[in-house]
């Protein structure tokens, strides 16, 4: 492979070990070609040998990585919990309102005026106090992967779940249901 390395290199007009760092530089149709000639191996298998060398290396460098469960289970109960969040607006509001286009308005609108919220504080830092106005900022992956302060956030986010389904459930109890 090292003499493959040499001959791309020398095609391509790059140094040996920038394509040993990325080794699909040596997939360029120049670096392919003198490979091959250099090593009388043809392209196609030369190719798959690069690829087999990324994989190794990838693979590698994946075996330092530790997995984090509790960062995993957090974030997946965040995601969970904005969902429930989200839902919770939309089966209130059709418990609320009697007729489907006032209940998509509040129930629909309002979730997705969060998430259009939420992109546009992402977009510009001087729109920084909308994130007030918003239950997606509410899960903070930042702070749950850098084992912050998330706790908080997260119960209010269960909390207001609960308190709209709760509200929801007795709304509905009470409601006259024409049959």
């Amino acid at each position: 492979m090292s003499t493959a390395t040499t001959a791309g290199a020398k095609a391509i007009h790059t140094s040996e070990s920038n394509i040993k760092d990325n080794m699909s530089l040596l997939k360029d149709d120049k670096a392919i070609k003198a490979a091959s000639k250099a090593t009388k191996v043809p392209e196609g298998q030369l190719k798959a040998l690069i690829d087999s060398s990324e994989v190794n290396a990838a693979l590698k460098s994946d075996k330092s990585l530790e997995f984090d469960i509790s960062t995993f289970v957090w974030l997946n109960v965040g995601a969970c919990l904005l969902i429930l969040g989200m839902g919770s607006i939309s089966f209130f509001a059709s418990t609320l309102f009697n007729r489907s286009n006032q209940a998509m308005v509040l129930g629909a609108g309002l979730p997705f005026a969060f998430f259009l919220i939420s992109m546009v504080i992402q977009q510009s830092d001087s729109l920084e106090n909308l994130k007030y106005f918003s239950l997606t900022t509410l899960y903070k992956t930042d702070e749950i992967l850098s084992n912050g302060d998330f706790g908080i956030p997260l119960l209010i986010l269960g909390g207001i779940a609960a308190v709209l389904y709760g509200m929801s459930a007795g709304i509905f109890y009470k409601k006259d249901l024409p049959l």
